[in-house]
């Protein structure tokens, strides 16, 4: 007989999204599923869809609690769960149709308790990338506990391709005997942070190897608005530190010092991060700003001999090109290419420091119901890409590119120099200009006896 499979799915505030997590859930090649709706306190109409699902399909339960956070609810899931397997689903996220399948097959035939597949992240307002995660057959790999962290950690996905992720349980199918005995922390963010390790060796303790697909199975939906990346961050944020103190310790007491490592200069690039984002957007929490700042401050020597991230943009090049940002005398006029991810994210720090943009260009001026396809971010308006070029009437314009992907750059690239425009600057350079200008400005202290 097919095992039952218990999908757990906390759900705050996400009416716009829920119906298609759900359904992607239901309509799985794999149908003897338990389907956990735990709605944490929503104030939207959520609620509502999952009642509306619980009545359709009696292999839906709805829950529902006061507000508690992401990992309570999924605690709560997992206090009721019958299932002999168990998989945890973000609401605003979507599986393939064969996720439960693949995961339930690869586990039992390599007879391990855990297995895992890739993740494709989908940013909003933007085309997914169509990577080579498509494949047709299920390669998998096995490893012991620190293998497996070991192995995701140095495959995290990028934007170009879907990948393993080291931050999130979503991407896994554990066997109930993982999950009985282990819960999700409390933190209001940055629970899957400081809860995976327990999963993961829980493996270990039982003698299980965990099974690995190369298979790309589950939808890692990126919105303006969500919890991980929302457009302007709040008190929440500072959860996160903790959380990665929580699994800090954890390694530390097992004695895995390349896995403490790997994970410490993650913790610092992010306290380096949450400071620096915290100070331009939510000043007004000076005591929380100032512990992150100190940790940040305490750490910098370690951060050095380990080459963390952040240093990486303290040198010429990012001098440079920030220089090139700043520099008034020329009278530039800036024009940002790319709104996607990338470009939200820079545009705010651009905004922050005063970089006049003239113009945005991005494919998705075209969806803009105002004449001549043109519409604003804030009063900067966004126009199709290329929209306003004029041959020869642009040495006074110096292009912003905000695009990562290289085999989308250089195309662009070629029809900008075609055009006439000679002062372009790329994305790695805009990047290492922002975060140069942003710790001067912000952790001047990281710049002494460095750059």
């Amino acid at each position: 007989m097919n095992p039952l499979v218990s999908v757990i799915i906390p759900v705050y505030n996400v009416e716009s999204y829920l119906p298609r997590c759900v359904d992607s859930v239901l309509s799985q090649t794999y149908t003897d599923l338990e389907i956990i709706l735990v709605n944490d306190g929503s104030t939207d109409n959520s609620p509502a869809i999952c009642d509306d699902f619980a009545a359709r399909d009696n292999r839906v339960t709805a829950v529902h609690q006061k507000n508690a956070g992401l990992g309570a609810a999924r605690n709560a899931g997992l206090g009721i769960f019958k299932g002999e397997w168990v998989c945890f689903t973000d609401s605003d996220d979507w599986l393939e149709s064969h996720f439960i399948e693949t995961l339930l097959r690869t586990a039992r035939d390599n007879d391990c308790l855990m297995s895992t597949c890739k993740m494709r992240p989908v940013f909003e307002q933007m085309t997914p990338y169509k990577s080579d995660c498509e494949k047709p057959v299920n390669k998998v790999k096995t490893f012991d506990a620190r293998g497996y962290l070991m192995y995701i950690n140095s495959s995290h996905y990028n934007e170009k391709s879907a990948g393993y992720s080291p931050w999130t349980t979503c991407i896994s199918l554990f066997n109930e005997a993982i999950v009985k005995t282990n819960r999700f922390s409390n933190h209001s963010h940055g629970e899957d942070i400081a809860s995976i390790h327990l999963f993961v060796y829980e493996c270990e303790k039982r003698g299980s190897l965990i099974a690995v697909t190369d298979l790309c199975l589950y939808n890692y939906f990126q919105r303006s608005q969500s919890i991980s990346r929302g457009k302007n961050i709040n008190e929440n944020w500072f959860c996160i530190p903790d959380a990665f103190k929580t699994a800090l310790d954890f390694y530390k007491s097992r004695g895995e010092v390349e896995l403490h490592d790997i994970y410490w200069r993650y913790y610092y690039d992010y306290c380096v991060k949450i400071a620096c984002e915290a100070i331009r957007d939510i000043p007004q929490y000076k005591h929380e700003i100032e512990s992150v700042v100190d940790e940040v401050r305490r750490g910098k020597n370690n951060a050095l001999s380990l080459s963390c991230e952040v240093f990486d943009s303290l040198s010429a090049v990012g001098k440079f090109n920030r220089d090139r940002l700043m520099n008034k005398s020329e009278n530039l006029r800036f024009v940002m290419y790319g709104y996607g991810r990338n470009g939200r994210l820079m545009y705010e720090w651009l905004r922050f420091f005063g970089v006049p943009i003239t113009e945005i260009w991005d494919s998705s001026a075209g969806d803009c119901r105002c004449v001549g396809g043109v519409g604003r971010i804030g009063t900067v308006p966004l126009r199709k890409m290329h929209g306003e070029l004029k041959n020869g009437d642009c040495g006074d314009i110096m292009i912003l590119c905000t695009i990562k992907d290289h085999a989308v750059y250089r195309p662009v690239l070629y029809e900008l120099r075609l055009a006439g425009y000679e002062k372009v600057m790329t994305y790695e350079a805009l990047d290492a200009a922002i975060k140069y200008e942003s710790i001067s400005r912000l952790l001047p202290f990281l710049m002494e006896d460095w750059t």
